[in-house]
């Protein structure tokens, strides 16, 4: 008798099963992993894969990220290599090289795609990185199309991206704070180039040699750092004009380096290295960063400020020269006695770094104190005043002694700390001055103009005239001039006058 050997066939549940188990398995919640690997921008959910909001699986929390090599392969990585979370998965799904790691992936570790020649658009960066790292992209010359930085990055470390490809446009996170060294030097970006408000710094020669830009270039609002060359031969961006915020701290050489469509730069602050910049104007306010070590000269430089109400100090680290013809006139301290300011007005050149009295001359309470061709010097010069010196600040500063302004009288500083026991000092603001030092006399100082420029003409003749004005030395209004000090206000001038 003849016995054949019968095959046994498994049934289909077994094909079935086999096949399943050969795929790739979430390790948490038991999925086939990666059905679709481009991971739309919408929460996406399969009963055989996962379910992804911002690269993150919603059921088992796995992040994911893609991309695309030359050769077709994945990556090699070194063993301890840190994606903010470990790697669980490293396949080829669908032509794309895929990364699931047990949690979220926060950062691009330094040198991760270092020189591994990917290629063709780079897959979204994942929207739960938060640094970029040193070298993360570099010299992969070969990925084209746009760069989205996601709103999760605070950091891109140097060279980041440095020489690679791309020829799109290249949107930067709204949560970035610092920019570093040539971190997408050599890239062919085109299109505008926006620096985010959150940026503080950009390192040297970030985007050096990044001549495709061809929009217009807008810097952020707080900027406090830019490093040398970091815009050299951008030479497509768009100009005239390019304007730094009053925040910048700091602006290396070669910034612009041949760009021939930027013709001029306008500073909202005095930055240390500002002499780098050739064509430059400058315009100042009270919240203007203000370096010591700010040298050169400027085309025009002004700084503004509401004086209210008349008088207020002065101290500007240019100088001015005055035609007579301003809104407002300056005034050194000549001397002072018991309860009195004596002051003496101020004609033609005025040095940098001269503490003044100044007195807005009408009714206009902005002040612009304008020069053209000025050398910066930001050497303060203090006066001298009896036993007291008239000092300035470029800066908001604490002063514990002396006489400060207020309401258009020098107060004794000492009095007002009295008069609030929780102080501690009082405020100066910058670009004003103080007299400084210990103070035996009266609490408050009224100002006499010892000049007849600023005086009244004639103050006996003009005692009965209808259009003078009499105030005592608080202030207040008098019907007619009495026994003793009286300010008489005549128009736009005013003089002091005593009746025995």
């Amino acid at each position: 008798m003849t016995f054949m050997k019968i095959r046994k066939i498994p049934n289909i549940r077994s094909i079935i099963l086999c096949m399943l188990l050969s795929l790739p398995m979430c390790m948490v919640c038991g999925s086939n992993a990666m059905k679709d690997q481009k991971y739309s921008q919408t929460a996406s959910c399969d009963k055989n894969g996962h379910s992804l909001k911002d690269d993150v699986c919603q059921r088992c929390g796995h992040g994911f990220f893609s991309y695309r090599t030359k050769s077709g392969k994945i990556v090699t990585f070194a063993n301890n290599i840190d994606f903010g979370a470990k790697i669980v998965s490293h396949t080829i799904v669908n032509g794309e090289c895929t990364i699931e790691c047990d949690g979220p992936i926060t950062k691009i570790p330094d040198k991760a795609f270092s020189s591994k020649d990917l290629k063709g658009e780079l897959l979204r960066i994942p929207r739960t990185v938060k640094y970029i790292g040193t070298r993360a992209f570099y010299y992969n010359k070969d990925l084209s199309g746009f760069l989205i930085i996601p709103n999760s990055v605070t950091e891109i470390g140097e060279r980041a991206f440095y020489m690679c490809g791309f020829n799109g446009s290249l949107t930067l996170s709204n949560n970035l704070t610092k920019i570093g060294n040539s971190a997408f030097s050599d890239c062919g970006f085109t299109g505008n180039l926006t620096i985010p408000n959150s940026v503080t710094e950009i390192g040297t020669y970030a985007f050096n040699n990044c001549a495709r830009f061809n929009g217009k270039l807008t810097l952020s609002d707080n900027l406090k750092t830019i490093g040398e060359s970091a815009f050299n031969n951008c030479n497509k961006l768009k100009g005239p004009i390019i304007t730094f915020p009053a925040t910048l701290e700091k602006i290396g050489t070669d910034v612009f380096y041949r760009i021939t469509s930027i013709k001029s730069v306008k500073f909202q602050s005095l930055p240390q290295g500002i002499n780098n910049i050739k064509q430059k104007d400058v315009i100042l306010n009270d919240a203007s960063f203000i370096s010591d070590q700010a040298t050169g000269t400027v085309n025009n430089i002004s700084y503004s400020r509401t004086i209210t109400p008349t008088w207020g100090t002065l101290v500007l680290p240019y100088s001015l020269t005055l035609t007579g013809n301003e809104p407002y006139s300056l005034y050194a301290i000549e001397s002072i006695s018991t309860d009195e300011l004596v002051l003496s007005r101020l004609n033609g050149k005025v040095a940098a770094g001269t503490p003044c009295m100044v007195k807005r001359n009408g009714e206009q309470e902005e002040m612009t104190f304008t020069a053209n061709n000025a050398t910066l010097n930001m050497t303060i010069q203090p006066i001298a005043v009896n036993e007291l010196k008239f000092q300035g600040t470029y800066h908001a500063k604490k002063v514990t002694d002396g006489y400060i302004i207020r309401n258009g009288l020098l107060w004794d500083v000492a009095k007002l700390k009295a008069a609030s026991p929780e102080t501690e000092a009082i405020m100066v603001g910058p670009f004003r001055s103080w007299l400084d030092g210990t103070t035996n006399g009266a609490a408050k100082l009224s100002i006499r103009v010892d000049d007849s420029a600023t005086g009244i003409d004639n103050p006996i003749s003009s005692l009965n005239a209808d259009d003078v004005e009499y105030y005592d030395l608080n202030g207040r209004r008098l019907t007619a001039p009495q026994q003793g000090i009286n300010i008489m206000k005549k128009g736009n001038k005013t003089m002091k006058v005593i009746i025995k």
